[in-house]
């Protein structure tokens, strides 16, 4: 990838994003057969989703591409450019051909590649494991690398192929060390705009994984002092059979990020939602429309799988599907106190609001917070052709070091230091080597 250039640019309208769209809508040819507006319940508190049917990419690539992927926003047009951006992401994520790909090992790329060796992999315990079936790579296991661009280093890098494209088949002698989650890919009518939005999606995913695993108890917002958006939503929440938590998760990385949590009051329910931003109101906007829009989700398979039972060893669950309706179905709430005992509440004004109306200013923001923490920023541009020429682009930005989200709750990410670090950083002085870490599943979607 050769040298990126990134520029000045506003924030695009939602309205941009589904005006371009419509070249890419048709049923027979279209890359988008249909962008359907979801029907939603009374008690949906005024939310939007739409549903993209996605053209079957196993046609003209290796594998068909995921297409479960919605949206929901309070504001139409943006929960439509939402699920549009979505798809297109899953869309590019599915098209590669690995005979393009530089195979080699890391001990023969060392000078232009990203070490694999900072990823947050597995534990010892994980690779004993009978039924594990990720291989631990060394410097000389051979691999697929794509080319990437370092936003810190300012040169391109080679990044494992594996960590881009869902679903990831590789050569047949290719081993598979990692799982593959859609973390850091992003569409933008600009691509400082999808940079931003995959860099907030890391932080995003790296902060609620830290939150969950060590059960810490991070500060509770107090809802009453969110923008009109928010304070809309809570009183129509109020006034039914469900509560509403909206906790600060923010990391040592000093990007706000925020985790919603719904839960039932007289039923076994519980959804979250979670959102990194500058803006810490936008933020927490975000992971709370992102909470309510999985609340529908999560209704529907409740529904649709009344005599859901999960394994004590959760090894049923192995896809966000499953995350979702176990905590859709199953009551464990009295299990969770480190939500319930969370620390003393925090007004959301009381965040600083780093944020600026420039794209590019943000990226700057964000990038030397990394700096600072000696963590590299790359980002690899995915978009297809065909995309491309509509005037959308897409990447998948990697933060080496950074705490990931699974699947499969086999393949916890739990090798690292960085999930035992933090919380000694944020001042969680009982958070030890030893601590036991969460046994359950998380329920993000």
């Amino acid at each position: 990838m050769e040298r990126l250039l990134l520029k000045n640019r506003k924030k695009s309208t939602p309205k941009e994003t589904i005006r371009k769209a419509d070249k890419l809508v048709g049923r027979n040819v279209g890359i988008l057969k249909n962008c359907y507006e979801l029907r939603m319940e009374p008690d949906d508190f005024g939310m939007y989703s739409y549903y993209p049917d996605l053209t079957n990419t196993s046609h003209f690539s290796r594998l068909k591409c995921p297409s479960e992927e919605g949206s929901g926003s309070i504001n139409r047009e943006k929960s439509k450019a939402a699920a549009i951006g979505e798809a297109l992401e899953r869309y590019c994520g599915s098209i590669y051909r690995p005979e393009e790909f530089v195979f080699n090992s890391y001990r023969e790329t060392r000078k232009e590649a990203i070490d694999v060796q900072d990823l947050i992999l597995y534990s010892e315990t994980q690779y004993k494991e009978p039924r594990f079936n990720l291989k631990r790579p060394s410097d000389e296991t051979k691999i697929s690398w794509t080319w990437g661009y370092s936003l810190i280093k300012k040169k391109p890098v080679l990044v494992p192929s594996c960590l881009l494209f869902l679903p990831y088949k590789g050569r047949n002698e290719e081993p598979s060390f990692v799982e593959t989650v859609s973390t850091g890919a992003a569409c933008g009518n600009t691509i400082e705009e999808a940079i931003l939005s995959g860099i907030y999606e890391v932080v995003e995913r790296d902060a609620f994984m830290i939150w969950w695993l060590n059960k810490l108890k991070m500060p509770r917002i107090d809802l009453s002092t969110g923008d009109k958006f928010i304070l809309r939503m809570i009183e129509r929440i109020y006034y039914t059979d469900l509560e509403l938590y909206v906790l600060d998760i923010t990391t040592d990385i000093k990007i706000p990020s925020f985790v919603a949590l719904i839960r039932g009051k007289s039923e076994p329910f519980l959804v979250c939602g979670a959102r990194a931003d500058l803006d810490p109101q936008l933020g927490m906007l975000q992971a709370v429309e992102e909470a309510l829009q999985t609340r529908a989700w999560a209704k529907q398979l409740a529904k649709k799988n009344p005599d859901y039972r999960y394994m004590e060893n959760f090894s049923n669950i192995a896809n966000f599907r499953e995350h979702v309706l176990l905590y859709a179905k199953i009551d464990l709430w009295p299990k969770l106190d480190f939500i319930i005992n969370s620390a003393p509440s925090l007004k959301i004004n009381d965040i600083p609001d780093k944020s600026s109306p420039n794209i590019l200013e943000n990226i700057k923001t964000c990038l030397k917070k990394f700096s600072e923490k000696g963590k590299d920023v790359v980002i690899v541009n995915i978009t297809s052709e065909d995309i491309a020429t509509v005037g959308f682009y897409v990447v998948k930005v990697i933060i080496p070091g950074m705490q990931p989200l699974n699947a499969n709750y086999r393949y916890r990410h739990l090798g690292g230091e960085r999930l035992k670090e933090v919380p000694k950083t944020l001042g969680y002085a009982d958070y030890s080597y030893g601590h036991e870490l969460n046994k359950y599943p998380h329920p993000f979607p």
